[in-house]
């Protein structure tokens, strides 16, 4: 029988290899950061009540419930189904709290950031490829499982570049979350 600690070094490690594959494998990362929070909640499940910052996670999820319940009943229509919008928020929630474990200290933080900032490579590669060699997708990996769109412009877009996603607002998108990484290293980096 494998200890606590033992249980949640296996999570930081499917923790860390779902953050490396996030931007270019997102069906399997998705998989393993699911294992590393169900592992979590596994070991910590206690400690969700007795910390103060998940209150107001607890509470909002109680009103997400209720007016979900008001929806259905007050202003029921049934071309809209209300809690497909109220489970999309618990997924984030439970997130919120039990990736914390995987993030506590200093060098935790710094690993999760480096592998964010490595598993970009894929996407620097093939915006590169799109953008330079007109290298278009889909390309199919692990027997579809692993898709890269790289979908040719259309119309007034000629310039845009999606990379790997299906869109180019996700690939902006994705852009916008390194950037803060980038600049941390870049500024650690410059005083040492």
């Amino acid at each position: 029988i494998k200890t606590n600690n033992q249980m949640m070094s296996i999570g930081q490690y499917f923790f860390y290899a779902g953050i490396f594959l996030l931007p270019s494998a997102m069906f399997i990362s998705g998989l393993l950061i699911l294992v590393s929070i169900i592992i979590a909640i596994t070991r910590k499940k206690n400690l969700f009540f007795r910390d103060k910052f998940n209150l107001p996670l607890i509470i909002l999820s109680f009103l997400i419930f209720l007016s979900c319940i008001h929806n259905q009943i007050v202003l029921f229509n049934k071309d809209i189904n209300y809690w497909v919008g109220t489970l999309n928020w618990v997924p984030f929630f439970i997130s919120f709290f039990f990736f914390q474990f995987y993030v506590d200290t200093f060098k935790k933080r710094q690993i999760f950031s480096v592998l964010l900032l490595i598993g970009s490579i894929p996407f620097f590669f093939s915006c590169i490829t799109q953008y330079w060699f007109q290298w278009y997708g889909p390309y199919h990996f692990l027997n579809g499982l692993v898709v890269w769109f790289q979908k040719p412009p259309i119309g007034d877009a000629s310039l845009s570049v999606s990379g790997l996603f299906n869109n180019s607002n996700y690939a902006g998108q994705w852009l916008s979350i390194i950037f803060p990484f980038s600049l941390i290293f870049i500024f650690k980096r410059n005083k040492s």
